[in-house]
This record gives C-alpha cells, sequence and structure tokens, in this order.
C-alpha cells in the first residue's frame, strides 16, 4: 500500500510543470524508497518460507523422535 502511495506521489510530480531540482530530486528519493519496500518484502516471504520449511522438518524430526522411542526396529527399517 505504501508502495502504491510513493508511486501515485512520483506521477503527479512528473505532471507537475516547470520541472525543476526540487522534483527531480524528491523523483528519485521516491523511487528509491520503493525500491527498499519491494526488497523488503521479497526478504520478508523468504523468511515466512524459510520459517514454514522449518517448522514442517521439525514436526517430520519429533515424530521420527516418537516412533524411536516406541520400537527402535520401525526406525531401523525406514533408514533401509
Amino acid at each position: 500500500m505504501i508502495v502504491k502511495f510513493r508511486e501515485d506521489r512520483i506521477a503527479k510530480l512528473e505532471l507537475t510543470e516547470p520541472k525543476d531540482d526540487k522534483n527531480e530530486k524528491q523523483i528519485r528519493q521516491l523511487k528509491q524508497e520503493i525500491s527498499l519496500l519491494k526488497e523488503s518484502l521479497e526478504q520478508n516471504a523468504k523468511a515466512a518460507k524459510i520459517t514454514a520449511e522449518k517448522e514442517q522438518i521439525q514436526a517430520k524430526l519429533k515424530q521420527l523422535q516418537d516412533e524411536a522411542k516406541e520400537t527402535p526396529e520401525s526406525l531401523t527399517r525406514q533408514m533401509r
């Protein structure tokens, strides 16, 4: 949502006449901010994926540990 607001602001600034250094500087800053926000979103998505995978692995580990406690032979069979 923040990205959309920044993009709208850039569009308005680009339509503004006359184009001066102040507007150009603000446009560059907004574009840089958008880039950083998108990068941050991408990193958060990767972190969420890794967290989900970690939880799945931990659940599988607990399952295998429980099976090993009940019958060590079942673990040996699974390893073959």
